[in-house]
């Protein structure tokens, strides 16, 4: 049974990752958006291909970024406001570790030390 967008399954990949809230913005404005969440950690946007399946970006607070707010923020999804969180985090600060940059060690020893991950 093909997955839809009321239950799980509904995404055709893995969420892709942008580099900077710039280049999400980007997105945003290219006008082809099913909606746009703002998850604490992550920011995505949400659109969908031909079939009416979503697809997801996402831009993840990189480590050193993290504070309790943010932490705490996970426990609910709200509304994204990419301006808000361009002034937070800047527009061209670039993600952090996460889906399609694999977490290890050496990353997170990077990160707990304030420095850039290894790539």
């Amino acid at each position: 049974m093909p997955a839809t967008l009321d239950r799980p399954g509904a995404h055709r990949r893995a969420p892709r990752e942008v580099d900077t809230l710039d280049e999400l913005e980007r997105l945003a404005a290219a006008g082809a958006l099913a909606g746009a969440s703002d998850h604490s950690t992550t920011k995505s946007l949400y659109a969908k291909d031909p079939d009416g399946l979503e697809l997801e970006v996402a831009w993840v607070v990189p480590a050193d970024r993290l504070d309790d707010a943010a932490l705490a923020g996970r426990a609910s999804i709200r509304p994204l406001d990419i301006g808000r969180e361009k002034q937070r985090y800047g527009g061209s600060t670039r993600g952090g570790v996460g889906i399609s940059i694999p977490a290890n060690a050496c990353c997170l020893r990077h990160a707990v030390r304030g420095l850039p991950p290894q790539r």
